[in-house]
């Protein structure tokens, strides 16, 4: 007749043998791809989100009856202790990684492709400083004037100099801008780069030299 502790020994043994078997057999759960959801019958369909739910995790398997599938749910049944019956829900709509376990499994990362977000508004240019007053009674290009080396602009208008250094009738106000005109023409210097036009009445490059 068996002892207490050998008749303990064989209702513990029975215990884990029956938690052994359940955890490592394939739960017989069906793929129904209306629903999304593992419903029965020789299938399994399990997901897991990640926190932040950036990507999701993502187990299909079309017959969980095969020697390749029970072999793996035998050792590595117990990471998916976590998953939920389903596929990935619908908003994780691209597949970053792609495993196949056995044929006929598939192990998947599913990640979010959102919409193209909006390029940014392009910046306000800003407007162009508006050019200072012209000086009261100021001379125009070409008229005589007066200045001197601390002063070159002297009685001239903006954008110019007056040659002060020449004796009349050579001490005329010239402009800043020197006009370089491919063809040598247009007007050599003037007091707006928007004047120095060529003979065929293309703007030319010019130089600010005051």
């Amino acid at each position: 007749m068996p002892t207490r502790w050998a008749r303990r020994r064989a209702q513990m043994f029975s215990a884990v043998a029956v938690l052994f078997i359940s955890f490592c057999t394939a739960v017989p759960f069906a793929f129904n791809e209306t629903s999304n959801f593992a419903s029965g019958a020789n299938s399994l369909a399990l997901h897991l989100i990640d926190s932040p739910p950036t990507h999701c995790h993502e187990l299909q398997v079309t017959d969980n009856t095969t020697d390749c599938w029970t072999s793996y749910w035998g050792a590595h049944g117990y990471q998916f202790a976590n998953y939920k019956e389903s596929l990935c829900p619908t908003e994780y709509n691209i597949v970053t990684e792609h495993n196949t376990i056995c044929p006929g499994a598939d192990a998947r990362i599913k990640g979010i492709n959102g919409p193209t977000p909006p390029s940014p508004p392009s910046p306000t240019p800003t407007p162009p400083s508006p050019s200072p007053p012209q000086p009261a009674g100021c001379k125009k290009l070409g008229d005589s004037c007066s200045g001197s080396k601390s002063a070159p602009q002297g009685t001239c208008c903006n954008n110019m100099f007056c040659k002060y250094w020449q004796p009349a009738p050579g001490n005329l106000c010239v402009g800043c801008y020197n006009c370089k005109c491919e063809d040598g023409s247009g007007p050599g210097n003037t007091d707006d780069p928007q004047k120095c036009v060529d003979a065929s009445g293309k703007i030319c490059p010019s130089v600010k030299e005051c």
